[in-house]
């Protein structure tokens, strides 16, 4: 089983980009589980009580138009509509930030870390308006609409940044003398042919990046890429999955009947004759909107109510073999080189103009010899996710965490202060 890790290029420093989020798909190759978050599922509710003490991130702004830069943040990344000028720090004034919470004693300040996101939270703020013409402009989107839509940003930066901190914690203090000795030489090579690399200057090497990185945050990165691997192989290992499991998960899905499949579908069948509305359907579909809600068009006369949602058909043996509309076998052929989502036509007949959408296939029964990787897959899948939860649900309880949803309401006040305009 060939296994991939997220790499985290320089997630130990401020200047080393968006991390990558953490999950049990980083450990699978053909695997499609959705990365759990444990503790994480809060629904974000700006202004929401609880708080300790409301931030006023107003407090960066020095005087009207005018702004301060917080430290380790670059003017241009904190510019926007309703700031025409940057104040920059002078010798000897020491800025200081908001912190918004901790993770394994590790402080959280809202400079650092909304810079990877700043320019996305920016461009939120207008949305395209298309006018009747054709023309369009932008136009500022409500406050209330930006901040929902930042909230999940925010929400999805928080996320990556407990989940990598906490494993990365978890690896530092889980290694060995021998394998703490093991790191520094590893970095002691890095370091090394980082160097070599750039003709013996250390110095050109880092700029050389591109990413802005000092020595010590490059390092920390390449250490930090160790520990996540080290995560992944110790869950990897935790992992079995026997040939009695695959049997008896076999029996339970397939059981010792040959079950037939079924094929789920939706129709649209407009009459030839209404030009306008053959013309209106194929318009809407082009532009991508959803089957099942152009199915509901007035001019579709097949289950209009039920967006074109068809009786399942049930069929033996493979889908592509199978055989459903044997009076129409163009549209019976079109069908089956669909996959689940995609749908196929227009079909125009003398009476009717038809279009088929392909809901879903259940298989009813596969042979040991065709399921038996499939299940392993999926049995593997399984577990690797449920370990990963357990993992997760540890460290999080071993943590000395702040409350969530007190960090990302912070971390909102002071993205609205910062980057959604002044009206």
């Amino acid at each position: 089983m060939v296994l991939s890790v997220a790499i985290l290029a320089g997630c130990g420093g401020p200047s080393g980009g968006e991390r990558a989020n953490l999950g049990p798909q980083d450990f699978l190759a053909d695997t499609r589980a959705t990365a759990p978050r444990p503790g994480l599922d809060q629904v974000l509710t700006p202004g929401g009580g609880g708080r300790i003490e409301p931030l006023d991130a107003s407090k960066f702004r020095a005087a009207e138009g005018t702004m301060v830069v917080p430290p380790a943040v670059d003017p241009g990344e904190l510019t926007g509509p309703g700031v025409s000028e940057v104040v920059q720090p002078k010798p000897g004034v020491v800025l200081f930030d908001v912190k918004v919470g901790e993770v394994n004693n590790k402080p959280i300040f809202a400079a650092e870390f909304l810079r990877p996101v700043a320019q996305r939270l920016r461009a939120l703020a207008y949305q395209e308006v298309t006018m009747p013409g054709g023309d369009s402009f932008e136009e500022l989107k409500p406050r209330l609409q930006w901040q929902t839509e930042a909230a999940a940003i925010i929400d999805d930066q928080l996320i990556t940044f407990v989940n990598n901190e906490l494993v990365i914690a978890q690896g530092l203090a889980s290694f060995t003398p021998a394998q703490r000795s093991g790191l520094r030489n590893f970095l002691g090579i890095a370091r090394t042919n980082l160097e070599q690399s750039a003709g013996g200057s250390i110095t050109r090497a880092v700029r050389n990046l591109g990413t802005g990185q000092t020595l010590s945050e490059y390092l920390q990165g390449v250490r930090n890429e160790q520990l996540i691997n080290k995560f992944a192989d110790d869950l990897r290992r935790s992992v079995v999955v026997t040939r009695s499991d695959v049997e008896r998960a076999y029996l339970r899905k397939y059981g010792n009947e040959r079950v037939k499949s079924t094929m789920s579908y939706r129709w649209i069948r407009v009459r030839t004759s209404d030009a306008e509305g053959v013309a209106r359907i194929s318009d809407r579909l082009s532009r991508g909107e959803a089957f099942a809600t152009v199915a509901t068009d007035e001019a579709n006369g097949s289950q209009r109510l039920d967006g074109g949602l068809a009786q399942p058909i049930k069929f033996d043996g493979k889908f592509v073999d199978a055989t459903f509309f044997p009076g129409d076998p163009e549209i019976d052929a079109a069908l089956r080189k669909l996959t689940p989502g995609e749908f196929a036509g227009p079909f125009p007949g003398e009476r009717f103009t038809n279009w088929i959408y392909l809901e879903n296939i259940e298989i009813g029964y596969k042979t040991w010899a065709e399921a038996q990787s499939e299940i392993r897959q999926e049995l593997y899948a399984t577990r690797i996710d449920q370990a990963y939860k357990r993992e997760m649900l540890r460290l999080y309880e071993q943590a000395g965490l702040d409350d969530l949803a007190n960090m990302r309401d912070e971390l909102l006040m002071v993205a609205t202060d910062w980057f959604y305009p002044v009206q």
